[in-house]
């Protein structure tokens, strides 16, 4: 048997690596409202911080939604002490944050995830910031 929600939460990812946002969000909204239902923590944590993209690619004013999404979520993996999820949060924060035109508080974000991805040894993560540094 399939679990839906483990597939709309990574089609929301792949929706927005395609920067197709309308159903980016979509997929994050039907992951957050499945996750909660059945108490799935890292799945709603996950589709918190896939919707607070989806919401500040797709109107910038609605940054400070976003954020609280994100900030959510950071809780949630704090306290399932998932600490790779938790910096990969941290790196798409810094990108809702550059969406959001936020580059001083992108640049931070950016930086401390960089600094766990080297601590937990997440090499492709590094060389991701590393690019999103440079396009700031």
């Amino acid at each position: 048997m399939t679990n839906p929600v483990f597939h709309n939460a990574h089609l929301s990812m792949a929706y927005l690596k395609a920067r197709d946002i309308k159903n980016a969000e979509n997929c994050a909204s039907v992951v957050l409202k499945s996750s909660q239902k059945h108490d799935e923590k890292y799945f709603e944590a996950l589709s918190r911080i896939m919707l607070a993209q989806s919401i500040v690619k797709s109107d910038k004013s609605r940054f400070n939604e976003g954020k609280r999404y994100i900030l959510g979520a950071f809780k949630m993996l704090d306290e399932l002490k998932m600490k790779p999820i938790y910096a990969t949060g941290i790196y798409f924060l810094g990108q809702t944050c550059t969406d959001a035109s936020q580059k001083d508080i992108a640049r931070k974000n950016f930086e401390e995830a960089e600094a766990l991805f080297r601590k937990t040894g997440m090499d492709y993560w590094i060389g991701s910031t590393k690019e999103a540094l440079a396009s700031l």
